[in-house]
């Protein structure tokens, strides 16, 4: 009987120890990464935690690796993390856990998110504005991913009053646990002053440490600050900075580097390989390199010059909302510049124009209006 019940309080010992255990590998990860002495030292804690399957451990893997907090950023390792997650009967999963996705696509390389939508046990989607408050806690509870979609919560106004100090508190929160893309967006608001009261010296501290741990945007935004006429200036600072931005892919910052070499700004000037960036800029996407390409083959620069493209790229930046081209292909309509001459659609497009705001299409317009 005795040794029944020394078995019985050994295994209850034994089980408590393990779950305490758990829960100390998961406390000190959170200390370490709260004091940001070794992210790295948190993620090996939460590394041994999460395969002792403690859920809070899995979910700060996940939000990690997602975010690129201590670790590479990388959506399929975040996907795992999160999906063992969800096969666990855990609270996490059903109410404290909005920041996991609830649509999560995985096709090759590429992952789509979904967000302010999470899965409840039974299946189904919950709507943003029932998720808040347990999102609040998941937050204050220092999940990335949570005080991320919290912000842009309060950020937009989905499912709650738009609040833009709200916004900044919690995209600094997550700033503070080292997460790139806060360290931006509060770097971001602390030029503008949304937010919070404008701070030049904080903005470039968070901008720098989000560039140092490779976001993209950040590396283009620095970059493009040391072009500014200010103390610091350094073109050749600059022009690396959007080098590496543009070797990750950001459109923008392939675009800057185009007109790097365009000027040879930081650079020796090579304009032909401005014109293959431009193309590659405008191929993702960015508005202002198809209008560079119009002047290039209007005019012949470094291209063989052709109207024809020029007009096809005109129409194109035209009814992506650039003014400038809107502007300049109304004055092809009512010139005969490349085309017949057609006064309604020139008239159209200054009306286009004028309503970006664009001085000279409203001119335009005015002087259409007096003289007819």
């Amino acid at each position: 009987m005795r040794s029944v019940l020394y078995l019985a309080i050994t295994l209850i010992h034994l089980q408590w120890h393990i779950q305490y255990h758990n829960r100390s590998l998961f406390s000190i990860a959170r200390l370490i990464n709260s004091v940001r002495r070794s992210d790295k030292k948190a993620i090996g804690l939460y590394r041994r935690a999460a395969q002792k399957g403690h859920g809070d451990a899995l979910c700060r893997l996940g939000d990690c690796y997602k975010t690129g907090v201590g670790v590479k950023r990388d959506d399929e390792e975040a996907v795992s993390f999160y999906q063992k997650l969800s096969n666990k009967d855990t609270l996490w999963h059903c109410i404290i856990l909005p920041c996991v996705i609830t649509t999560t696509k995985a096709s090759g390389k590429t992952i789509e998110w979904q967000f302010y939508w999470f899965k409840s046990q039974q299946g189904g989607v919950i709507p943003t504005h029932i998720f808040i408050s347990p999102c609040s806690t998941s937050a204050d509870q220092g999940f990335i991913q949570a005080q991320l979609d919290l912000a842009r919560c309060y950020d937009e106004g989905i499912g709650v009053l738009r609040n833009e100090e709200k916004a900044f508190e919690f995209y600094r929160k997550a700033a503070d646990q080292g997460c790139p893309v806060a360290q931006y967006s509060t770097g971001l608001r602390y030029l503008s002053g949304m937010g919070v009261a404008k701070d030049e010296q904080k903005a470039m501290r968070r901008l720098r440490a989000a560039a140092r741990q490779g976001l993209a945007q950040a590396q283009h935004h620095l970059g493009m600050s040391y072009l500014v006429d200010i103390p610091g200036k350094d073109e050749r600072k600059a022009t690396r900075l959007i080098r590496k931005a543009a070797s990750q892919g950001y459109a923008p910052a392939i675009f800057s580097l185009g007109l790097c070499y365009s000027e040879g700004i930081g650079v020796e000037r090579d304009s032909r390989l401005a014109v293959k960036l431009y193309h590659a800029a405008a191929r993702s996407g960015v508005v202002g390199a198809l209008y560079i390409l119009v002047i290039c083959y209007r005019n012949g620069v470094e291209i063989e010059q052709d109207m024809q493209t020029a007009l096809e790229l005109y129409r194109m930046a035209a009814s992506q909302g650039h003014a400038e081209a809107q502007y300049d292909l109304g004055q092809c309509y009512e010139n005969g510049i490349g085309v017949e001459r057609d006064e309604q659609k020139a008239m159209d497009l200054y009306e286009s124009a004028a309503a970006l705001g664009l001085a000279d299409a409203q001119f335009a317009i005015f002087m259409k209006i007096n003289l007819n």
